[in-house]
């Protein structure tokens, strides 16, 4: 939500949940705008995820960030879709019972034509994939994996460094992730270009 104060250009600050049917709207009604979104694991994934599910689904020209710090970090601490089973946040004091999203699979499945991940540790990596969203044809995400600064207790972490910590030694490059079986891959985050496919846009179709 704070985005928009640090970069120079057209923004529009919308209702949680809806920055992508904002976003679609503004594409159709001005197709020649690079139109950018930039979103939570709350937001996107839970009140905006079936907007997220059909944006790529009709690969509109979008290119979507979603800054998943697997909680609700900015209301409360409570869970989100993308906190992990058996996690206990303010709204699941016993540990978080529902199993979790993977965002990069779910916007695959839905039809993305771009799909990338990384973490905030890792600031190359996610420099040149932000550069490869931007130029993508149709409607690419990627996935940023954060620390939460408030909330890093939940994780049974020391302080927000350590999530730093933890998300350096718990990331596997998609090269070496596809040589590994999926036991061995449990509870690491795979990052770099998961999809990169040719789709004809909505506006060609």
């Amino acid at each position: 939500g704070r985005l928009p104060v640090y970069v120079d250009f057209g923004t529009l600050h919308t209702t949680h949940g809806r920055a992508l049917t904002f976003a679609t709207g503004i594409k159709l009604a001005k197709p020649r705008l690079k139109v950018i979104t930039v979103m939570g694991d709350g937001d996107a994934i839970a009140i905006g995820g079936n907007h997220l599910i059909h944006a790529a689904r009709r690969n509109i020209e979008i290119t979507s960030f979603i800054i998943n710090n697997q909680v609700y970090g900015m209301t409360g601490g409570q869970c989100s879709p993308t906190t992990p089973c058996g996690v206990k946040t303010t709204s699941s004091p016993y540990g978080n019972p529902e199993p979790d999203f993977d965002i990069c699979r779910l916007t695959e499945a839905a039809g993305a034509a771009f799909v990338a991940r990384s973490t905030v540790y890792h600031t190359r990596l996610l420099d040149r994939l932000v550069v490869k969203a931007l130029k993508k044809k149709g409607f690419a995400i990627v996935e940023v994996v954060s620390q939460c600064p408030i909330y890093w207790r939940w994780m049974g972490l020391d302080s927000p460094a350590e999530m730093m910590k933890w998300q350096k030694d718990n990331s596997i490059p998609v090269g070496k992730a596809r040589e590994l079986g999926e036991a061995e891959l449990k509870g690491k985050i795979v990052t770099g270009v998961l999809v990169d496919r040719e789709r004809p846009t909505y506006h060609e179709e």
